[in-house]
């Protein structure tokens, strides 16, 4: 594909995912109208339509909106995962490149600017910051688009100069990060739908002292949900202890949650109050550590992972290979056999399965030091590698989320509201590496005791030794030797020797 080609390929892409991104917009705010209008009897007006709109895209990437005399300053995950979420599926469908990315991101640039100028709203940040925002939301959607083929490039590459082993320990500290992604996403979500069912009769009490007619209120609850990822930032922060905060006018931990003279906002009447129970508070404080335990002795555990509990170098290094392409994995076998000082992992256990398939090593047969050393070296160093890397990444992921979730409401009293990025990164990401270490001491431990075991068990097995009824004379071995077709069973591989000649035969019993 030429360059130009490329080029029109990703000036098409900006302009298609910003024209899905307005058509949904533009529709719910088109909805949002028309409920307000049936409540109040009122007319609707298409401008104001294509207004809210372009008010939702702008909260999508984090630019604060006076709209009503208020400002609304706090960004809609959701709908910032949605617009990063369109980029990526159009980008996806065909070969990314470098000249389609600068021809499509110049466009997006261009396009956010002449609508936010014409839009009519009062912006809290100039047309530069705007733009910046707007390029770094389509950056990230092109990049998570264009993931699955840099990964297949970042994988050739880094086995250009890396080893196997550092392939298979950054692949298992990824699965790490993801699995503690996921299990606290669950949590924070599960602290959200807590605090709804627990605090719904306040924000009942919000509506009525708003006089909101029924469809507003439920037109009003569904726009909310642009900022449950929000919420759940927040509340990830609260159930580990660290917190947040509404400006000046309340917060909320688990130790106290006062509040005076918030915005009348529905929203808020779901914030929590503290947690009076020791022992229940005791517990949230440890959720974080039993997280991180449970998701790093699962990985141990796990067969495809780094089958902890399996005591052969190979069963744990051999999956990884399986998961690799073809070419890959023949351009790391060649560098394994081509590396005679430094044996990788793959090596030895090929070494190993080829002694264990020529009857050189048995499992019933206790491990030389060598095997063991590698044996302590794949289960051990390389999980608390893996879990090293997943704890630093974790800590930035923590920082992006707490610090995406903030914002402001307007000025003075409002001016900051969400979290503590240093505290709540804290509370989060530290007891859950030290969950990390926690299993991977225990499991060590655990480990070390069942080698021992069974090394122990092979080393006092008894040698058989043969009995004065289990030997054989020489005259009748003779015998043996002499009778045609006999031989030793014990030897397969030892020939039969021929039979004498019928002339000698005949000599002897003559004699």
């Amino acid at each position: 594909m030429t360059r130009r080609r490329m080029g029109l390929r990703g000036m098409w892409t900006a302009c298609l995912a910003f024209v899905v991104l307005f058509v949904v917009y533009l529709g719910i705010s088109a909805v949002t109208i028309l409920v307000i209008a049936l409540d109040s009897k009122g007319t609707v007006d298409p401008f104001f339509a294509a207004q809210i709109a372009w008010l939702f895209v702008m909260l999508a990437q984090g630019t604060g909106v006076t709209f009503s005399g208020v400002l609304i300053g706090v960004p809609a995950l959701l709908l910032l995962v949605f617009n990063v979420a369109v980029v990526a599926a159009i980008v996806r469908r065909h070969t990314p490149s470098w000249t389609s990315f600068f021809s499509g991101v110049l466009v997006w640039l261009v396009v956010f600017l002449i609508a936010s100028a014409r839009s009519g709203l009062h912006l809290s940040d100039n047309l530069a910051l705007v733009g910046l925002k707007a390029c770094v939301i389509f950056s990230v959607g092109y990049l998570l688009g264009s993931l699955p083929h840099l990964i297949e490039k970042t994988r050739q590459w880094l086995a250009s100069f890396a080893s196997s082993d550092a392939l298979f320990v950054l692949h298992e500290a990824m699965i790490v990060l993801k699995g503690l992604s996921i299990a606290f996403g669950i949590e924070s979500l599960v602290v959200v739908i807590m605090w709804f069912g627990l605090n719904h009769d306040a924000m009942g009490s919000v509506f009525s002292m708003t006089n909101m007619p029924v469809g507003s209120r439920i037109i009003t609850t569904v726009l909310s949900l642009f900022w449950l990822p929000n919420l759940c930032v927040w509340g990830l922060s609260w159930l580990f202890g660290a917190g947040f905060a509404i400006g000046d006018l309340g917060t909320f931990t688990l130790w106290s949650g006062t509040a005076r003279d918030l915005p009348p906002v529905p929203l808020f009447g779901i914030f929590p109050q503290a947690v009076v129970s020791d022992g229940a508070r005791m517990t949230l404080l440890l959720l974080p550590m039993v997280t991180g335990f449970c998701i790093g002795f699962a990985e141990l555990a796990r067969a495809r992972g780094f089958n902890y509990f399996n005591l052969s170098v190979s069963a744990t290094v051999h999956r990884w290979q399986q998961k690799l392409p073809v070419g890959l994995v023949r351009l790391l076998s060649k560098k394994s056999d081509s590396s005679s000082t430094t044996p990788s992992a793959w090596s030895s256990a090929r070494d190993s399965g080829r002694r264990s398939a020529t009857g050189q090593t048995s499992e019933n047969e206790p491990m030389d030091k060598q095997h063991i050393i590698r044996l302590i070296v794949v289960k051990a160093a390389y999980p608390l590698v893996a879990f090293c890397i997943a704890g630093a990444a974790f800590v930035f992921v923590c920082a992006a989320a707490f610090w995406l979730s903030n914002g402001s409401l307007g000025t003075g009293n409002l001016a900051s509201v969400g979290v503590s990025i240093s505290a709540s990164t804290q509370a989060t990401a530290r007891p859950a590496f030290s969950g990390l270490l926690i299993a991977w001491v225990i499991a060590l431990v655990i480990f070390c005791a069942i080698t021992i075991f069974k090394e122990y068990k092979k080393r006092e097995k008894p040698k058989v030794s043969l009995s004065d009824d289990d030997l054989v004379p020489l005259d009748e071995i003779k015998v043996r030797e002499d009778i045609p077709g006999a031989s030793n069973p014990s030897d397969a591989n030892t020939p039969v020797a021929p039979p004498s000649p019928p002339r000698a035969r005949r000599s002897s019993s003559g004699r």
